[in-house]
């Protein structure tokens, strides 16, 4: 085949992560089914499949597969962590202008106190103890109340909420975190966690299903 002038048959694979430049080589090229794996936000194109009767060489191809902003690459890195005050501090102040802060009511919360509260908690440790004698027998209870606060007066966030677009193409998700303050250690430890991660991709996933058919069915 080297050495003739043209091909045997036409060969080719076009790889994007941009839903629009998949878009235009599909319909450029006429292809008719499209095969999305919504669980790794991938799609594809075989243009000379064929049909079970008559398959073709599966040669010329289309790949889709959308890559993750790096404001999402950051949630997902941070998500389930656990972290130093300086570092939880310093994480909200990189991305302070896409998060919103809330306390454990609901109400919204300054950013700059919210992220000096962070930077400013201590730890109290109450420590009760019960004893009890009889004739026969002694009982003693202890009880030790560890309790984080913020010296802001405001108190610490409850919630945090990213604003974000995980994917080029894809539209904008609100992710909420909730914030926990490990006690246990000799520094206060501080560790976000995505709510509802599962339901937040497969919402991403039915949406990037959606478009796709959308921008396919133009096309046609």
């Amino acid at each position: 085949e080297e050495f003739q002038k043209h091909r045997y048959h036409y060969k080719a694979l076009f790889k994007t992560s941009l839903i629009s430049a998949f878009a235009k080589y599909v319909c450029d090229e006429g292809g008719e089914t499209c095969f999305i794996d919504k669980e790794e936000m991938a799609a594809g194109v075989i243009f000379d499949l064929g049909t079970p009767e008559h398959p073709g060489h599966a040669k010329h191809k289309a790949i889709l597969k959308l890559e993750k902003t790096e404001l999402y690459k950051s949630c997902l890195s941070i998500n389930g962590k656990e972290h130093y005050q300086k570092e939880m501090a310093e994480f909200f102040e990189d991305y302070r202008d896409y998060l919103s802060f809330m306390d454990s009511e609901g109400n919204n919360m300054d950013v700059v106190k919210a992220i000096t509260a962070i930077r400013n908690i201590t730890i109290e440790s109450k420590a009760k103890s019960d004893h009890q004698a009889a004739d026969f027998r002694g009982a003693r209870s202890a009880m030790e109340e560890v309790e984080a606060k913020a010296n802001n007066g405001g108190g610490l966030p409850a919630k945090i909420v990213m604003s974000c677009d995980p994917y080029n193409g894809l539209g904008q998700y609100e992710i909420p975190f909730r914030l926990s303050v490990i006690t246990s250690h000799e520094k206060p430890i501080l560790k976000l966690r995505i709510v509802r991660l599962e339901k937040i991709v497969d919402d991403m996933a039915e949406e990037f299903e959606a478009i796709l058919q959308e921008v396919l069915s133009e096309i046609d």
